[in-house]
């Protein structure tokens, strides 16, 4: 699934990233149609369960990041931390996408260019858990926000 929300994009974006280099053509029709559905959308289970019955088979995405054109998109679009805007980063601790070590580090290297982040984690909330109507993250983020536009 992850295909779907990051080479399915980049696809569309970089004329150098072709799906058909890096997925077996039977998932180019799946992916593509996990790219048009919301996370929270119900029939995001049947992607799911499709991908997950064909993957028994063998990988659906196969994908060299080190010497490919999607690997050095993706360096590219590596967020740095760099840049004088105020930062909010929040991530749930059961974060089952992006380790929440990451997060730290992100932070860090904001703080070292000098640049002023607020940092919260989230027990209990996995990585859409964090974005959901009853997250914590919604009301600290927009307090933050308000924050900023006052200072």
């Amino acid at each position: 699934m992850v295909g779907s929300f990051v080479l399915v994009p980049y696809a569309a974006e970089y004329p150098d990233v072709r799906l058909k280099d890096y997925m077996i053509p039977v998932a180019t029709p799946l992916l593509r149609a996990a790219a048009q559905r919301s996370t929270d959308d119900k029939t995001i289970l049947v992607s799911l369960l499709t991908t997950a019955a064909l993957e028994t088979r063998g990988a659906l995405v196969t994908a060299d990041l080190n010497n490919s054109a999607l690997g050095q998109r993706l360096r590219e679009n590596t967020a740095s931390g760099a840049g004088t805007a105020p930062l909010f980063l929040g991530q749930g601790v059961e974060d089952e996408v992006v380790p929440i070590a990451g997060q730290a580090e992100m932070a860090q290297r904001a703080r070292l260019s000098g640049r002023a982040v607020t940092e919260k984690d989230y027990p209990g909330r996995s990585h859409m858990g964090v974005i959901a109507a009853d997250s914590p993250l919604i009301t600290d983020l927009l307090d933050w926000a308000d924050a900023q536009v006052a200072s």
